[in-house]
């Protein structure tokens, strides 16, 4: 079905998300990827934000938060703000790769990043 889709409206975001998700949960990790652009997208992310958190939770899960910090740090991320939009993410992405700037992470979120981990140690489990 979402291949189909895929086929008949490739240029939409909305479309590209679900089967970046879909993807993911079926271990087609690089076919997720190459779907990653639907971020430029800034309606997508403002009306969207709870599954746009869902796939990063997901694609943490997958253990692939190298990749996701990439996707934060780069232009792309840069210019739609990701780091500050999806502040708790940018930290559990960085606490799980051990990286130094973690420790500038305010106690206002460590709480949220430790929720965010422990839900993408379920999903690693649900989704294996």
């Amino acid at each position: 079905w979402i291949e189909s889709s895929l086929k008949l409206k490739p240029e939409n975001d909305w479309i590209r998300h679900s089967a970046a998700i879909i993807y993911a949960w079926n271990n087609q990790i690089e076919a997720s990827k190459t779907l990653f652009e639907f971020l430029k997208n800034e309606e997508l992310l403002e009306k969207e934000p709870d599954d746009i958190i869902t796939y990063f939770i997901l694609m943490i899960a997958k253990k692939e938060s190298a990749w996701l910090l990439e996707q934060f740090n780069s232009a792309q991320g840069e210019s739609v703000h990701l780091k500050d939009r999806f502040k708790p993410i940018y930290y559990a992405i960085l606490k799980q790769l051990d990286h130094p700037d973690f420790l500038r992470i305010g106690d206002e979120i460590r709480q949220t990043v430790d929720e965010i981990l422990k839900k993408a140690e379920q999903m690693a489990i649900d989704y294996a």
